[in-house]
Formats: C-alpha cells, structure tokens, sequence
C-alpha cells in the first residue's frame, strides 16, 4: 500500500468515525459516561442519566476504552443501563467474571484492563452520581426558568401534556419546572431543555444554549 493509499484510509476511517461520533444516540453515550464519571470527554454534551447498552456499544466504536468499562457497568449498574440483549461476547466476559475463572479478551481489552474497573473507587463514584439523592438540583432564578420554558412550549404550539407525550419527558417534571419548583433535578430539567437546545450547565447552574 503506497503513501496515497494509506492517507485515503485515513480519512476514510476518520469520515466514518465522525458520522458515528455525531449520531444523537452515541452523543447520549458519551454524556452519559462523562457524568458518571468513568470517561471524560470534550465535547459539550448536556449531561444524561439514562442510558442504554446499545449505544454504547456504538460509541465504543469510536472509543475503544468504552469495552473495557462495559464488563462493570453491566454487573455493578445494571439497574441504570437498559438493554434488550448482551452479545454473546461480553456474556462469556460477564460469566467469567462471576465464576472468576477461564478470562477471556474483549474486544480491545484483556482481562486486566476491564477488571480494574471492577475493583476501583470509580463505579462506587458513578452509583453516587446515578443516586436520584445525589443529583444536583437547580439553584437558577425559578421564575425566568419557568417563563422560559413555558414561553418556548407555547410557541411551538403544544400544550403540557401533548410536549410531554411528543419528547416523552415527564408531564409532572414539566409541570412543577412551569410552575418555579426548584426540586428538581438539574438532569431531569435538562431532557426538557434539550427540546430548545439550551441546558443548565452544572458549573455555572444557569441556562445557556447547548
């Protein structure tokens, strides 16, 4: 292979990866990894709670460090991470792991890369983070957040219940947000948020655009 060949690869490769990197659902995965704290990135993401393992399986296409967080994260979060099925290969990872023999290699990673997630602080810390007790909550001006809200509901023309349905977000959460509550959290506010691409960013705990 020449030297024009290789750099057409490339950026090949790179046009493939920034096609996946942009998908909303891989966007999700790594905001979602990013605030619970096992993977930092730099993006501006807004932050997510909820995830499934499908994406991040996408997302570990991209970034080859995702496989060897997913071993942890099904056995210690599974209450948190949704999934229809496990491949077949991080099942026998999965097995091992609980029968503590016969470790195999995961894709990219080799039995001592994914079990020192395992065994460290990290998972304790993203099991805090995914606490709904522990989530930040908004500490903004109520009263403009909820004439914000309310003003960009209305102007697309929907009443609460039909945005709630339409974005699937919590009727409830849209409710008490519109009418000023503050207990709520800054995650539950930013799923409403999103629809206007604008968020609370947590650093700051006010709304910017996203």
């Amino acid at each position: 292979m020449n030297k024009k060949e290789i750099l057409e690869n490339a950026q090949r490769l790179k046009s493939q990866n920034d096609k996946i990197r942009n998908k909303p659902k891989v966007k999700d995965a790594m905001a979602w990894l990013d605030y619970v704290g096992l993977l930092r990135n730099n993006q501006n993401l807004s932050y997510k709670v909820e995830v499934c393992l499908e994406d991040l399986l996408q997302a570990a296409v991209i970034e080859p460090r995702i496989y060897e967080l997913l071993p942890a994260i099904i056995i210690e979060l599974k209450g948190y991470v949704e999934f229809k099925k496990i491949p077949n290969n991080l099942k026998q990872v999965i097995s091992a792991i609980e029968e503590n023999s016969g470790y195999i290699k995961y894709h990219y990673a080799k039995p001592a890369d994914y079990l020192q997630w395992l065994q460290g602080p990290a998972i304790e810390l993203a099991k805090k983070r995914l606490n709904p007790r522990s989530k930040p909550r908004i500490n903004s001006n109520k009263g403009e957040l909820a004439s914000l809200i309310k003003a960009e509901r209305q102007a697309m023309g929907f009443t609460q219940k039909l945005f709630a349905k339409r974005f699937k977000v919590s009727l409830r959460v849209l409710r008490d947000l519109e009418q000023g509550s503050q207990n709520v959290s800054i995650l539950r506010a930013n799923k409403i948020l999103n629809v206007f691409n604008k968020k609370i960013d947590v650093a700051v705990n006010n709304v910017i655009s996203s």
